[in-house]
């Protein structure tokens, strides 16, 4: 069951620091994905960071 998952690979904290393991965060996309599919909606689109969305724009420096 995908609801073990979660918490198998929940760490206590994480919903605190905002820093959850890439374990708990792929389990978390199928379970979502599931919920989605059982009820005829879209899958998520996978989410990517703001840095690597961001890779190809050039970024500010500190040197203005």
């Amino acid at each position: 069951m995908v609801q073990n998952l979660i918490w198998h690979h929940y760490r206590k904290g994480q919903e605190i620091d905002k820093e959850p393991t890439v374990e708990y965060i792929a389990t978390a996309f199928v379970a979502i994905s599931s919920v989605a599919l059982q009820e005829g909606k879209p899958l998520p689109k996978f989410f990517v960071t703001s840095q690597s969305a961001n890779a190809d724009k050039p970024q500010p420096t500190n040197e203005d």
